[in-house]
């Protein structure tokens, strides 16, 4: 993942080193802030995918291509996802399972299913109807909400170092 912007960046590879560093050391001192520092690691994954998300935005509002802007909010979402639930548990979905993925790790409030029933059209080839550019401003809603309640969720990347430095 290439963070958007020279502060996400920044905050991203500290929590990240911090993280390791956690892990690495198994001391009793840094042990009690393992839990923070996945914490500061999981707000800087989140910062970076809503940057990511503003892009997409900032490229639908130049285009007009609710394809591109399905497209760029699915890879915004994907990117958070890898980070959040690893790389191996995301990879296998594609598709509408990709979209029931992310159903199944919000809840209803946060991502409905007429998100994925109006988002998967534009990402699998089925026709555009032509209410269409109405759902992308409903698309950013939702993805920033989804991003937002990933917030309790252990980065995979510290969650991976914490069972390496049991071991």
């Amino acid at each position: 993942m290439k963070p958007a912007s020279h502060e996400s960046a920044a905050h991203f590879f500290i929590a990240a080193n911090l993280t390791e560093t956690a892990c690495d050391e198994q001391d009793e001192f840094l042990a009690p802030r393992l839990d923070l520092t996945a914490s500061t690691l999981n707000q800087a994954l989140r910062d970076v995918a809503h940057e990511e998300l503003e892009a997409v935005r900032s490229r639908y509002q130049q285009h007009g291509d609710p394809v591109r802007c399905a497209v760029g909010i699915s890879l915004a979402l994907r990117s958070l996802a890898e980070d959040i639930y690893g790389e191996s548990r995301t990879a296998r979905f594609r598709g509408e399972g990709w979209l029931n993925f992310l159903l199944r790790t919000s809840d209803e409030t946060v991502l409905r299913p007429d998100f994925i029933e109006t988002m998967s059209p534009a990402l699998y080839g089925d026709p555009v109807d032509l209410e269409f550019p109405n759902d992308c401003g409903f698309w950013f809603d939702v993805a920033a909400s989804w991003i937002d309640h990933q917030r309790n969720q252990p980065p995979a990347v510290a969650c991976a170092t914490a069972l390496e430095a049991e071991l």
